[in-house]
């Protein structure tokens, strides 16, 4: 009988201790992640601080891994289009461009007399590069064939150039989303034209899901429509100053963390 409650006790602690709850599971245990993201197939793409980018089945068995000659951490990762891998090297101002069995398409260091200084970037439905340039405080969007800006647009006047801290960037649905982290998220065209900024807080980075956008605010999991602005909490974490980022796929919530991936089963994220 004592063994049997000294059994419940202790496994009511390490639940505790990794910040486990009902309905989840730690299902990746990876060092140095960066960054995360679900193609539209729903395989799991993980960056890491070495450069690495390495793919997973929806079962989370790992299926390819690529390994950079250039070590340097991965800041921004995109699967989003083409069966393209992109993953940009903020440290080196350079992207890679990898095909759906991780043959390297292109890789590329930013011509500094176009970008001066990147600091996130994300592929384009259209096969060219978004880019947020620090130096001039522009939304530029790179043909990389031509090497060529096709969009040149300054943003100085849309935040406080004393206090900003750009994110990230992402393309969802024709339009460009670049999160000003603690100010909110900014709403461009695909001309690069300024169309709202959504009022959402987050210092970390935010992941789209069937027209819902995937957040953290302070200590919660949260989720809002794009297009009505119904924002909805999801999940209360503890340890909010570890965590990356959260994935949604169906019923399923991915909090992706530096060292681990934990799944948790939700039925909110329903339509």
């Amino acid at each position: 009988m004592r063994h049997d409650l000294r059994f419940w006790v202790v496994n009511i602690l390490l639940t505790c201790l990794y910040g486990l709850t009902y309905g989840q599971a730690n299902v990746i245990s990876v060092d140095g992640i960066t960054d995360a993201a679900l193609d539209p197939h729903g395989n799991l793409y993980l960056s890491t601080v070495d450069g690495s980018i390495l793919k997973f089945d929806t079962h989370y068995q790992k299926m390819m891994t690529f390994a950079s000659n250039d070590v340097s951490p991965i800041t921004s990762l995109d699967v989003s289009f083409n069966f393209r891998i992109f993953g940009f090297y903020k440290n080196h101002q350079s992207y890679i461009l990898l095909d759906r069995n991780f043959m390297t398409l292109n890789e590329i260091r930013l011509d500094p007399g176009l970008i001066e200084n990147a600091v996130t970037a994300s592929y384009s439905s259209d096969n060219m590069i978004w880019i947020f340039d620090e130096t001039d405080f522009s939304l530029k969007k790179l043909n990389p064939t031509l090497n060529q800006l096709v969009i040149n647009t300054r943003l100085p006047l849309l935040f406080d150039i004393e206090t900003y801290s750009i994110l990230q960037l992402e393309e969802y649905q024709n339009r460009i989303y670049l999160n000003n982290a603690g100010d909110g998220i900014y709403v461009f065209d695909q001309f690069g034209n300024f169309l709202k900024k959504l009022r959402i807080s987050t210092y970390h980075i935010f992941n789209i899901f069937n027209e819902r956008i995937f957040f953290i605010d302070t200590a919660l999991i949260k989720s809002m429509r794009l297009y009505t602005h119904e924002e909805q909490i999801i999940h209360k974490i503890t340890d909010v100053n570890r965590i990356l980022t959260v994935l949604a796929r169906n019923q399923l919530l991915l909090l992706i963390y530096p060292d681990r991936i934990i799944q948790m089963d939700i039925k909110e994220i329903e339509d």
